[in-house]
């Protein structure tokens, strides 16, 4: 449903849209999060191929239309290369929201922590990945 919303913001504000309300979603939603979460991490082939892989197609592509909208917007460099900023950008954004529900990969990832809010790390994002593409 946010998909429109987000085309249609400055990327800088559709990144960190997509994060937050993300996590936000992710937060409401513990047991199916969990559920993908062990699916994707713990190699099960048969939800990998059924459950992980659509997702995670239907999130790097919509890192891709938001990065598309922005290039047409003239935000990004004309240069980049969008389908290999999308994925990149799209495993940032997953680790980055991963480390947030699912403890478990924080602890291995260290991403953030009483001295390091997710807040920060999500304006750091949005900053690098601006930076970076324009």
């Amino acid at each position: 449903m946010s998909r429109p919303y987000l085309l249609a913001m400055p990327l800088a504000e559709a990144l960190h849209s997509y994060l937050s309300v993300g996590v936000e979603w992710g937060t409401t939603e513990s047991n199916l999060v969990r559920f993908l979460g062990r699916a994707a991490y713990q190699g099960d082939v048969t939800l990998a191929e059924r459950a992980v892989r659509p997702i995670g197609t239907a999130m790097r592509e919509l890192i891709r239309d938001v990065l598309v909208a922005a290039a047409r917007r003239g935000e990004i460099r004309s240069d980049l290369d969008l389908e290999a900023a999308a994925r990149l950008v799209n495993l940032l954004a997953v680790a980055a929201a991963d480390s947030q529900l699912l403890p478990y990969l924080n602890t291995y990832f260290q991403l953030s922590d009483e001295a390091m809010p997710p807040e920060r790390i999500t304006a750091v994002f949005v900053d690098l990945v601006v930076k970076a593409v324009t």
